[in-house]
């Protein structure tokens, strides 16, 4: 057979999705066991799988046809291995009625009452002849399907249906779909979504409905290969083996188009008065923002003394990361210290303020003049287009003299006029980003729309990795504070996380003495309020009717309680089966002897330490004050100063704040000369407090 190897999409997403998917339905591959009655002659010939992805579920319908090369009337019985939380739905039987197929539905019914009749119907006697399909429950994971009488010479098909609950990750509702079928033959599967305008993905590799998956006929033999619904007769795709997720399992997903930013689904079914089957789940989309068109961007770089060298790179690298989610934005860099001088002199386009930024290595001077910065980045932003969406981000370890109080930093954040991030720095060996809410520049930042963030930057990282964190200053990635409320249960009650990713999801399945009437989802996107209430809905509760049966629920359902579920969500239990019969064709004398049967019976914020790069070595050794009375004569000598006291404020090795009193009559020049003097001192790295305040005399 000619085979064409299929073009797949990189690996990395695949491997990300396949990682996070510890919570994903895991199935076991299946070995199903298919048995005759009377004759080994009778044979399984194909067993067909047509398998429909929707947003909450995956439906299997499966085909499986024998063919009886004997001379007599016989039973196949299957021994059906379903996946990890399938429940059977439904059954039906294939007959000829005047010469064309007919299928008839079947009848789900009490289990021991679906056996009986199954008996009867398949037994020797002088009634006119029935022939049933019965599809019972043996365990969590086992179904037996027998099917009588299978005409000598003749093919015999039955169909039963099969659901699944999906798991919703990385924006996809995902399925892994296990080998099915007996040692002897595997299922063809074919996949297609519920929907035409949804896509399905195998592996990571998008491809059209129809598609079909084929494993070799027998276990181990031969390659797993998938088949376009187009591709020519005598054709096939080789089946990458990326797409396996475990032994002989193959991830299947669907991701919908155009879905709402927060899906929700509330399942609340009545057993009794004082007990109910409760579920429900919450999607955040796989985008839940945009990034801005057409932003002007102003990037304030803090390149002062108290950041090291490799915290300035580590700052600029983040810059570009987030500049490059901007699809189309004009940018400006201001590196700053005590001075805020615009790298570019204009706004350029982001590809040639990327490449600008690739080789900068700005000079580093004492001073932090957050303000000065904040109100240069206003007026750049001033020359930006009438409504065209206006960012700063303000990369900072936020050590700043003791006069900029948040009051005073909140109204130089409002001459911006812009959105305004605040990213305060750390090495890392991976980057990430925290929120710090708890931070005291923090009011001030929410009032502008945007956030305070401990910002840990890997500068050895992948720039796709990068590139991947800092999006979140272009916009927001996730519900922050999440908040789920429901009705009859405490916060205690459910684990909610303190954020959702976009393309993730929460789902809880329980039960509850209450109705579930609502679930109500808040949070924040960024600092913006998301409120969502999603109410009850029949049919998902009819979905869980029957999920119930394959989740680790059932064992605490009576038989009492596990009927209405059954019958309203059409499910084979341990206390239902399915029964299917069409008009029996076959002579009576043809039926079941007592014995053939098979007797299957009934970060908090990230920061650096004090003592980080040899800051706070030797610090109780050496004097403070000494060297800054040393230094101060030193400059007060080639100033020509007379006596003066020095006040000044550092933080760690960095002046951030100086003024210098003469003694005696005034004299601008030379405490001018002073001041400019101190403001270019070198300290050393024992100057190791976050922040302190010096006076000096000299």
């Amino acid at each position: 057979m000619h085979r064409r190897r299929r073009s797949l999409s990189a690996l990395a997403p695949l491997v990300a999705l396949t990682a996070a998917l510890a919570l994903a339905p895991t199935t076991a591959p299946a070995a199903d066991d298919f048995q005759p009655t009377r004759s080994a002659e009778l044979v399984e010939r194909s067993h067909t799988v047509d398998l429909v992805m929707d947003a909450d579920r995956a439906t299997l319908t499966i085909r499986r046809t024998v063919h009886n090369g004997g001379q007599r009337h016989d039973q196949a019985t299957f021994w059906i291995e379903v996946p990890e939380s399938a429940v059977a739905t439904g059954l039906r039987t294939l007959a000829t009625v005047k010469g064309r197929p007919v299928w008839y539905e079947g009848e789900l019914m009490e289990a021991e009452a679906a056996a009986a009749k199954y008996k009867e119907l398949t037994g020797i006697g002088g009634y006119y002849p029935k022939d049933p399909a019965l599809l019972s429950w043996r365990h969590q994971g086992m179904l037996a399907l027998q099917v009588f009488p299978c005409p000598p010479g003749e093919d015999k098909s039955v169909e039963y249906t099969l659901t699944l609950p999906v798991e919703y990750v990385h924006g996809r509702s995902v399925l892994k779909l296990p080998r099915l079928g007996t040692e002897a033959i595997a299922a063809d599967v074919r996949v297609r979504p519920a929907s035409r305008r949804d896509q399905i993905f195998l592996g990571d590799a998008p491809v059209p409905p129809g598609t079909r998956v084929r494993w070799p006929k027998a276990a181990g033999e031969d390659e797993v290969v998938v088949v376009d619904e187009g591709v020519d007769d005598g054709e096939s795709v080789d089946f990458d083996e990326r797409l396996l997720v475990g032994e002989d399992e193959v991830l299947v997903s669907l991701a919908r188009r155009d879905p709402a930013r927060l899906i929700g689904r509330v399942a609340s079914v009545a057993i009794r008065g004082d007990r109910h089957l409760r579920e429900f789940e919450v999607e955040a989309a796989p985008k839940l923002s945009q990034a801005p068109r057409g932003a002007h961007v102003v990037v304030l770089v803090d390149t002062s003394r108290s950041l090291s060298d490799e915290e300035v790179a580590a700052e600029i690298a983040a810059a570009r990361s987030a500049i490059a989610g901007f699809p189309d934005a004009r940018v400006e860099v201001v590196p700053f210290d005590r001075a805020a001088a615009p790298l570019f002199g204009r706004f350029l386009g982001r590809d040639a303020a990327l490449a600008a930024l690739g080789g900068l290595q700005p000079a580093r001077h004492n001073g932090s003049d957050v303000d000065l910065a904040l109100a240069t980045a206003g007026e750049l932003l001033q020359r930006a287009p009438r409504g065209a969406p206006r960012r700063v981000l303000l990369l900072t370890d936020a050590l700043t003299r003791e006069s900029l109080t948040p009051a005073r930093l909140r109204g130089a954040l409002a001459t911006t006029g812009a959105l305004v991030h605040v990213g305060i720095p750390s090495l890392s060996g991976g980057s990430e980003l925290v929120r710090d809410d708890a931070h005291a520049w923090s009011p001030a930042v929410k009032g502008t729309g945007g956030l305070v963030w401990g910002a840990a930057i890997d500068g050895e990282e992948s720039e796709g990795r990068r590139r991947a964190v800092f999006e979140e200053w272009v916009r927001p990635l996730r519900i922050d504070h999440l908040k789920v409320v429901i009705p009859g249960l405490g916060e205690g009650d459910f684990e909610v996380p303190e954020s959702l990713d976009e393309g993730e999801g929460l789902r809880d399945l329980r039960l509850h003495a209450a109705a579930l009437p609502w679930v109500r989802v808040e949070g924040e996107l960024w600092t913006k309020p998301l409120r969502e209430v999603f109410t009850r809905d029949q049919a998902h509760g009819r979905l869980w009717s029957a999920l119930v049966f394959g989740s680790e629920l059932l064992g605490e359902l009576t038989e009492e309680e596990m009927m209405p579920l059954a019958l309203f969500g059409g499910a084979v239990s341990p206390v239902t089966s399915y029964l299917a019969i069409e008009p029996g064709v076959r002579p009576s004398t043809e039926g079941l002897f007592e014995g053939e049967g098979l007797g299957l019976g009934s970060l908090g914020l990230i920061g650096r330490g004090a003592g980080a790069g040899g800051h706070g070595y030797g610090a109780r050794r050496f004097d403070h004050q000494a060297w800054l009375r040393g230094e101060l004569a030193r400059l007060r000598g080639a100033c020509g100063a007379p006596a003066l006291r020095l006040t000044l404020e550092t933080t760690r090795d960095e002046v951030v704040a100086v003024a210098a009193q003469l003694s005696g009559a005034s004299d601008p020049v030379s405490a001018r000369c002073v001041e400019e003097g101190v403001w270019a001192w070198d300290l050393p790295a024992s100057f190791a407090d976050v922040w302190k305040r010096y006076v000096v005399s000299a």
